[in-house]
């Protein structure tokens, strides 16, 4: 729902949703899921997908710093 969204709007907003969302299922996994069938690599390259999406497009937002930043810092990416 929120790519759908973004490719409509392209706005940071939805831009940092994307990134915190993918990165919190990356790290945290998804709780709905088994193990099984849970699929890390997918959100881990959704995550630096949009990352340097927001790289490229909103390199001096605030905003889009913070929430990238924030999310590298933590992990040591």
């Amino acid at each position: 729902m929120l790519e759908k969204e973004f490719e409509k709007q392209q706005d940071v907003q939805t831009l940092t949703s994307l990134i915190g969302n993918s990165w919190y299922y990356f790290i945290e996994g998804d709780i709905g899921q088994s193990p099984t069938n849970y699929n890390s690599q997918f959100f881990l390259e959704k995550w630096k997908y949009y990352i340097d999406t927001g790289l490229n497009r909103f390199y001096n937002n605030l905003e889009f710093c913070l929430i990238a930043g924030y999310t590298l810092m933590l992990h040591g990416f």
